[in-house]
This record gives C-alpha cells, sequence and structure tokens, in this order.
C-alpha cells in the first residue's frame, strides 16, 4: 500500500511539473518544428503551443507582448533586435535555409526561364527573409519584374498560390517542396541569395526558463540537426 501511495505521488508530482511552453516560429520552419515539438514532448513530458507566421508578424508580436518562451525567426536581424532591447539573453543559429521555385506547370532549370513567366510569386521582403531572398535572385535577371510579382504574407502562401495555379509558379522554402506529389521543384543556387541564417532565442520574459533552455538545446543537438537536414535545410556546423 506505501508502494502504491508512493508511486501515485510521484506521479502527481511529474504531473504538477509539466509546462506548456509558447514557441514563435516562422512559417518556412513548421514542419520541422511539429516533430521536434512530438520529440521534445516525450523526452521532456512537457508540451509545445506553436505560434506560426511571417518572421516580422511574430517579431511584432514578441516586442508587443505575446508570452513567447522561445523564438525561431528565419533571419538573424528580428532577433539580433530582441537581444540590443533586453528582450533576449542568448541567442544562436539553428539552421540556413535553401530558397527554391516551385511551378505546377513550368518545369524551370535556370533563371533565365523565369523571363518566359507572367506571375510569380514571392513572400513580402519586408516581413519575410524568404521574400528578400527572392527579390535578390530576381534582381540577376536585366528585366522589371514588378508587373509581375504577386506577394504573399510568407512563404506558405506563396506555395499555396502555386499548388491552385493562382501564379506561373512561387519562391518557397526548400523544405515546403523537398517530396512534391506533382509540380516542378527547382533548387536556387545559393550564390543567387544571401544566406538565410535562421536564429533562435530564448525571451527573458519567459517564466518557463528552464523548458525553454530545454527545447533551445535540444533543437541544437546532433539529434534534432540531422533531422533538420533531412528536412530540406542546412546543418548549423554547415551554415
Amino acid at each position: 500500500m506505501i508502494r502504491l501511495a508512493t508511486i501515485f505521488l510521484a506521479l502527481n508530482t511529474a504531473a504538477a511539473q509539466a509546462e506548456t511552453i509558447s514557441v514563435a516560429v516562422p512559417a518556412n520552419f513548421l514542419k520541422p518544428m511539429q516533430v521536434i515539438a512530438e520529440r521534445y514532448e516525450l523526452k521532456s513530458g512537457n508540451s509545445i503551443i506553436l505560434h506560426s507566421g511571417s518572421s516580422g508578424q511574430l517579431y511584432a508580436q514578441a516586442i508587443n507582448g505575446a508570452p513567447f518562451d522561445v523564438f525561431l525567426s528565419a533571419d538573424e536581424e528580428r532577433v539580433d533586435a530582441l537581444l540590443k532591447d533586453n528582450r533576449a539573453e542568448q541567442a544562436e543559429l539553428y539552421t540556413c535555409g535553401k530558397l527554391a521555385f516551385y511551378s505546377q506547370q513550368h518545369q524551370i532549370t535556370n533563371i533565365q526561364e523565369l523571363n518566359q513567366l507572367t506571375r510569380i510569386a514571392i513572400a513580402k521582403p519586408n516581413l519575410a527573409p524568404y521574400g528578400k531572398a527572392a527579390e535578390s535572385t530576381l534582381s540577376h535577371i536585366q528585366q522589371d519584374f514588378s508587373a509581375k510579382l504577386i506577394y504573399g504574407q510568407n512563404v506558405v502562401a506563396t506555395y499555396q498560390y502555386a499548388m491552385h495555379n493562382a501564379v506561373d509558379g512561387s519562391f518557397v522554402a526548400y523544405s515546403n517542396v523537398l517530396k512534391p506529389d506533382s509540380g516542378y521543384v527547382w533548387l536556387v543556387p545559393k550564390e543567387l541569395y544571401a544566406p538565410i541564417k535562421q536564429k533562435m532565442a530564448v525571451l527573458t520574459s519567459s517564466k518557463k526558463q528552464h523548458s525553454a533552455q530545454y527545447l533551445y538545446r535540444y533543437i541544437l543537438s546532433d539529434e534534432i540537426q540531422s533531422l533538420i537536414s533531412e528536412m530540406g535545410y542546412t546543418h548549423i556546423k554547415d551554415c
């Protein structure tokens, strides 16, 4: 009877200590983060609520009091800004992204072939680093694309435009189209855009520092870095 009571007390104590942390994750990284969250929950006993959007949208929410514990961005600048404002105590790269072009109908194999298209979707460059990378890529072509561009809030939106043939093709995160059921994927040469260095931080406002730090370290672990590499991103050691 004493043994059963001890076990019951231990289970209740563990349940009481379990926490739920809120994580801001850029739209391009949502799929990998969902897998990471499942593994984290099994390992830690804690749970995660994911908040996804463009890096710009998430940053605006963070500085306006959104209760994020961990902040992942698709760039370095927004995390560095959080550090500068003492909203984060530490930050590191967690991956580098890859830009791709996806079309349901057009098989693009080089940058010049984009000239033949009339409607191209990119994420808003002021909100999404992948949009900025797409803009940089297009700058290598001696043609004004401004009349051809359709803007999405993030790369998930631009992917949907291409999926539903609302545009001829879209610039997306490579992870979005790693194994498409249909259509064509062109992995944009990395020489055409600045490295998409994705950085994360634990926010100083978090009241669940231990659980947040656990996730932070877990994302940097060899296990998760290998997973990230398999899902279309670059291991931090190769960034």
